[in-house]
C-alpha cells in the first residue's frame, strides 16, 4: 500500500506544474450541502483559474470536461454562487467570468465543519452511541435540510466575532435540541470556541 501512496505523491508533484491536479481542502471535499456534481464543477473552476484569479470556461466546456450535461453545470454554477463559493460576472456575447470566493470564510463550509465536529464528539447518555448513531445521523440531516441556509446566511451577515460565535453556538444548541427530540436520546457535547474547526 505504501508504494501506491508514494506513486500518487510523485505523480502529483510531476503533474502540478503541468496543471493536471488541483489542491482541494478536505473541508471542501466533504462539504455538506454540495452534491458530487457541484463539487466537480467547483474543482473544474479551481483547475481553470489563471494568474488573475479568474477564469471564463463556457458551460459547454465544463460539461464536456466533466461528462455531464450543460443544464447540470448551469444548476451547479447557480448553486455555488448562491452558497458563496463562486463569484459570477455575466458578460454579454461571451462566457461568464468566474472567481472563487474566500473559502476560509465560507459560511456553508463552516456550518459543515461544525456539523462534522458535532457528529464526531457528541456523547449519548444511558445508551451506547453505536445503538443510535444512524438515528442521530438522520436527525442531523433533517435539521440541516431545514436550517443550513438560514444559519449560513446569518454567518455571512455577521459583523463581529461575538455575533459570529453566538450564531455558531446557537446552531449547535438548536441542532442538539432537534436531535434529542427526534431520537429520544439524551445527548451531550462540549464545544471549545478557541479550537479552530479547520
Amino acid at each position: 500500500m505504501v508504494w501506491v501512496m508514494e506513486r500518487l505523491v510523485n505523480m502529483s508533484k510531476e503533474s502540478i506544474s503541468e496543471n493536471h491536479f488541483v489542491a482541494v481542502p478536505n473541508s471542501l471535499r466533504k462539504c455538506i450541502g454540495l452534491s458530487a456534481n457541484d463539487k466537480d464543477v467547483l474543482y473544474d473552476i479551481l483547475w481553470s483559474i489563471n494568474d488573475n484569479e479568474s477564469c471564463f470556461p463556457s458551460k459547454s466546456t465544463i460539461a464536456e470536461r466533466l461528462n455531464i450535461g450543460e443544464s447540470t453545470v448551469g444548476r451547479s454554477l447557480n448553486k455555488l454562487h448562491s452558497m458563496y463559493f463562486l463569484n459570477i460576472e455575466n458578460r454579454v456575447g461571451t462566457s461568464n467570468l468566474y472567481s472563487i470566493c474566500l473559502l476560509e470564510d465560507n459560511p456553508y463550509l463552516i456550518i459543515s465543519e461544525l456539523t462534522h465536529w458535532y457528529k464526531k464528539r457528541y456523547k449519548t447518555v444511558d445508551v451506547p452511541k453505536n445503538f443510535c448513531k444512524s438515528k442521530v445521523s438522520k436527525a442531523i440531516s433533517k435539521y440541516l435540510a431545514e436550517k443550513h441556509k438560514e444559519y449560513a446566511d446569518r454567518l455571512f451577515d455577521c459583523c463581529s466575532n461575538e455575533d459570529y460565535n453566538s450564531v455558531l453556538e446557537n446552531f449547535l444548541e438548536e441542532m442538539n435540541k432537534y436531535v434529542v427530540n427526534a431520537t429520544n436520546v439524551k445527548i451531550e457535547y462540549k464545544w471549545n470556541k478557541e479550537v479552530p474547526l479547520f
